[in-house]
């Protein structure tokens, strides 16, 4: 397979404010980065992720970050309506079950601060004691929940 020069498929159309806020404004109310590109006035998909990450577009990235979380929060309300179908009989269960984790596993990885399934949190502190005093250790804490909302914690060293 020819590798292709970055020139020919990054900069199909250059990023301008206007495609940037209508890319923005269509991921957060749903619809896909593939489906948006597929618009003759949209740049390739390949150009909006390249400005995403290049280091050149830090607007357009930190909104794109936006418009995703967004996505995430207009998938949440997906979910709740998939819910309400398979309650009042119009969607199948399998079919409501097969929707809902697919919606969560994109929230998951798009938002994972506010919807991943387990936290962790990182805690820096120097012990005291007689045999341990003065050491620096780093701790890393990972709280996941348990059944019926019991909350489990596991503790791990990760010494320096």
């Amino acid at each position: 397979m020819k590798a292709r020069k970055l020139g020919k498929w990054a900069d199909r159309l250059p990023a301008t404010e206007e495609v940037a806020n209508e890319i923005c404004v269509r991921l957060a109310g749903g619809e896909t980065l593939r489906s948006i590109c597929k618009d003759t006035h949209m740049p390739a998909i390949s150009s909006v992720l390249l400005w995403v990450v290049d280091g050149k577009h830090e607007d357009f990235a930190e909104q794109y970050l936006l418009a995703r979380e967004a996505q995430c929060h207009f998938d949440a309300d997906r979910i709740r309506d998939v819910i309400n179908k398979v309650g009042n009989g119009t969607l199948a269960y399998s079919n409501g079950n097969v929707m809902i984790n697919g919606l969560k596993w994109c929230a998951e990885r798009s938002a994972s601060k506010r919807y991943a399934p387990h936290k962790s949190v990182d805690v820096d502190h120097t012990t005291g004691g007689n045999t341990f005093e003065g050491r620096a250790e780093h701790v890393v804490i990972e709280v996941v929940p348990g059944e019926f909302g019991e909350k489990t914690g596991e503790q791990k060293d990760n010494k320096k």
